[in-house]
């Protein structure tokens, strides 16, 4: 009985987990577009901001976008729309 819980659960937990993580990282990226929109009115066009072990890194070249390695590994890049 032990075995069939722990067997189930720790799959479901893992994969919530992994999801808190990334939608963390997502929120992350977007407070880092805002902050990167007020470094604009400065003439700063790139910069990069640490949070949690993450490094995000934000340039302007016509659009604003910022990119980061995930928790999964994957390179992201979120771009204003």
């Amino acid at each position: 009985m032990v075995m069939l819980l722990s067997g189930s659960l720790l799959p479901l937990h893992q994969q919530i987990q992994s999801s808190v993580e990334m939608k963390k990282e997502r929120l992350e990226a977007a407070e880092t577009l805002y902050e990167a929109a007020s470094m604009l009115r400065f003439g700063v066009t790139w910069g990069e901001r640490m949070s949690g072990g993450v490094t995000y890194r934000w340039k302007y070249d016509g659009s604003l976008c910022v990119e980061y390695q995930s928790y999964s590994g994957k390179q992201v890049a979120v771009c204003e729309s």
